[in-house]
């Protein structure tokens, strides 16, 4: 049962990235130093450490590496 003074839940952030001339979107929330990120139906947690001053960076690296992974499946 929730407590009356839970925070909402993070709201979904854009990140985006270019590669080969093709853009890809996804989306990133924060949540006590973890990020989660979101394309293509899948998702990928990281926790952000010392670089939690630039997440949009982190949200972008990550999003990189989920593009690489779909994309060695096919």
């Amino acid at each position: 049962m929730s407590g009356r003074n839970d925070p909402p839940p993070p709201q979904p952030r854009p990140v985006q990235i270019e590669r080969a001339g093709k853009k890809y979107i996804g989306f990133y929330t924060v949540l006590e130093g973890m990020m989660t990120v979101k394309y293509g139906g899948r998702q990928k947690a990281t926790k952000l450490g010392a670089s939690a001053s630039t997440p949009d960076s982190v949200a972008q690296a990550v999003l990189g590496e989920m593009i690489e992974e779909s994309q060695a499946k096919k």
